[in-house]
């Protein structure tokens, strides 16, 4: 095997497993806004009329863990709701740009959601998000606080997801296109080093005194290889769609994250 920066080179067969999965990993794409809320239209998993009640909020990457936090939702008797939109931080008062954002409308999807929480008696808040994105306004540390805040005054916990490690390669296409060329597997990965320097401003904000005991998810040692590198390709899986948003394979090794903590959660109500 060959080390070459954020890869390795391994010999490999003409095909690569996991591949075509992961190109069709795109279950819960859902995009809303705050009159989707507000008319309570947002889709529901698992069990649907159970009492207890997990939202999940936030982008696309929130959309790509869903499957996951369903799974671990019905080894809980709990029902799960989404409400998501591409580009688009979960966070009171904070006005997402881009193409694919809410942009103007983000306050207002925003505030819908919070009393969605207050309305339906949500259990726990699933923040999720591509944090980096956002981490870099200075708006951001004091909307978290704020949000995390008006959460928990509607009664519900509040988690909060990390990012996952972005690979240095779109995954798929470009194992597809070493299957086409018979070339040898680029193995991608990065290391801590560079998942605190990318994540560094999202970690700078998590250290706020009202923070302190936020519940957060961390999804590092579900990527993490006897090398100390978190990687992007594991027993054959495939666990991305392209550089940042993980397929099913990829998912499924956070569950038992999700699993765990919604256990914990509920024996200490």
């Amino acid at each position: 095997m060959e080390s070459r920066g954020g890869r390795h080179s391994v010999a490999s067969p003409g095909d690569r497993p996991g591949v075509a999965a992961a190109l069709e990993s795109k279950s819960h794409l859902f995009e809303m806004n705050a009159e989707v809320v507000n008319r309570r239209r947002m889709p529901r998993f698992a069990h649907r009329e159970s009492d207890f009640k997990i939202l999940v909020w936030g982008d696309s990457h929130a959309m790509a863990l869903m499957p996951g936090i369903v799974a671990a939702a019905k080894q809980h008797d709990a029902a799960v709701i989404q409400a998501t939109h591409s580009a688009t931080a979960p966070l009171v008062g904070f006005v997402s740009e881009g193409q694919y954002a809410l942009r103007d409308q983000s306050p207002a999807f925003a505030e819908s959601v919070v009393g969605l929480c207050q309305d339906e008696q949500i259990d726990v808040v699933i923040l999720a998000a591509n944090w980096e994105r956002y981490a870099k306004s200075q708006e951001f540390g004091p909307r978290l606080e704020q949000t995390v805040a008006e959460l928990r005054a509607t009664g519900a916990a509040v988690w909060f997801v990390n990012d996952v490690p972005w690979m240095p390669i779109d995954m798929p296409h470009t194992l597809g296109r070493q299957a086409f060329w018979n070339q040898p597997i680029e193995m991608p990965f990065v290391t801590n080093e560079e998942y605190t320097r990318r994540n560094a401003h999202t970690l700078a904000a998590l250290t706020a005194e009202s923070l302190s005991d936020l519940v957060i998810v961390d999804p590092l040692p579900s990527f993490e290889q006897p090398d100390g590198h978190y990687h992007g390709y594991i027993d054959n899986e495939v666990l991305y769609r392209d550089k940042n948003h993980l397929t099913i394979a990829g998912m499924n090794r956070l569950a038992p994250l999700f699993a765990t903590q919604l256990a914990n959660h509920r024996q200490s109500r």
